[in-house]
């Protein structure tokens, strides 16, 4: 029987993110995914096509985050395989930063 590995996705409730866990997903991981948006975190869960899978409600931009991020991951899962870094800053069209 083959494991499944466990990825984590940062910014993985929308765009970038979401198509990469809906992939890794589809590709037999199990999901770990964090993002600021609980709503936009549901969602994720309820798209991917695989169950078990983790959403947290997390900010990556805090040192503390990162660690909560990783202690949950190896809690839930025992392991950490893979980590995509899709968090990302955007600016809004006032050219206020925006998540």
């Amino acid at each position: 029987m083959i494991q499944k590995k466990v990825a984590i996705v940062t910014g993985g409730s929308s765009g970038i993110g979401r198509a990469t866990c809906i992939a890794l997903a589809k590709a037999n991981y199990f999901i770990v995914f964090v993002g600021t948006n609980l709503q936009r975190i549901n969602n994720t869960l309820n798209l991917l096509p695989t169950s078990g899978n983790l959403g947290l409600s997390l900010n990556v931009t805090k040192e503390q985050a990162i660690i909560t991020m990783a202690t949950k991951t190896i809690d839930y899962f025992g392991r950490i395989d893979l980590l995509v870094a899709s968090a990302g800053l955007g600016k809004s069209t006032s050219g206020r930063l925006v998540p």
